[in-house]
C-alpha cells in the first residue's frame, strides 16, 4: 500500500469508492421497539415477530437467562421472557441480539477488535438502561440503551472498511493492525472519547 495518505484517509476514500455503508437496523428489532412504546400490545404478535428469526430467539433467551437478568428458573420462551423482564427490556434484548451480527470480520486481528468493541458497546447499553431505572427515569430506558449501544458506531464503520481493505492489501494492513493494536486489542475501545488536541495534552 504505497500511499502517502494516512490510513484513515485511505479508508474513507476506499469506503466512498466501494460505497460501503453500515446495514440498517433490523426490521424485527424496530417492530418490537415500536410495540414496546404502545400502552397496549398483543403479546402473541410480539412472539410471532421475534420467533420469525430463530437465531434472534436463541440470542434473546441466552441474554434473558444470563447472570445480569437471571431469576430463580430458566426462561425458555419469548412469552416467559416478556412476563419476567417486561416488554421494554425484551425489546432492548432483541435490539442487542440483532446488532451483534454486525460486529464480525474476516481478518483475524480485526475480528478480535470487533469482539472487544462489541463487548464494550453491549456492556454500555445494559449499564445505561440499568442506571436509568436506578435514577428513576425508566421512561428514558430505550433512548439511553440504544444511544449507548451505537455510541461507537463510527469505530464499527472504520473496522468494517479496514476488513474490506484487507481483502485487497492483506500484508500491509495486517502489519498496520498488529503494529497499532497487536499488543492490546482493547486499544480500539480505550483510546476514545478524547477531544481533539490542539497542541497541549489530551
Amino acid at each position: 500500500m504505497n500511499d502517502e495518505r494516512s490510513l484513515l484517509d485511505q479508508a474513507l476514500a476506499f469506503a466512498e469508492e466501494r460505497q460501503i455503508t453500515l446495514p440498517v437496523f433490523s426490521d424485527v428489532a424496530q417492530k418490537v421497539q415500536k410495540a414496546a412504546r404502545e400502552e397496549r400490545y398483543d403479546i402473541g404478535e410480539i412472539e410471532r415477530v421475534i420467533e420469525s428469526d430463530s437465531a434472534l430467539v436463541a440470542e434473546v433467551l441466552r441474554a434473558a437467562n444470563s447472570a445480569f437478568f437471571g431469576g430463580l428458573s430458566q426462561v425458555s420462551s419469548i412469552r416467559a421472557a416478556v412476563l419476567r423482564l417486561g416488554l421494554q427490556r425484551v425489546a432492548n434484548l432483541v435490539f442487542l441480539a440483532s446488532e451483534k451480527s454486525r460486529y464480525a470480520a474476516h481478518h483475524p486481528e480485526i475480528a478480535g477488535l470487533m469482539r472487544d468493541l462489541w463487548h464494550h458497546a453491549s456492556a454500555c447499553a445494559l449499564a445505561a438502561e440499568w442506571i436509568s431505572r436506578k435514577v428513576r427515569f425508566p421512561q428514558h430506558g430505550e433512548t439511553v440503551f440504544i444511544g449507548a449501544l451505537v455510541h461507537d458506531i463510527g469505530k464499527l464503520f472504520l473496522l468494517r472498511v479496514l476488513d474490506e481493505m484487507a481483502r485487497t492489501t492483506p500484508a500491509d494492513l495486517s502489519a498496520f493492525v498488529k503494529a497499532h493494536f497487536g499488543r492490546d486489542r482493547r486499544a480500539v475501545v480505550t483510546l476514545k472519547h478524547r477531544p481533539a488536541a490542539s497542541g497541549g495534552g489530551a
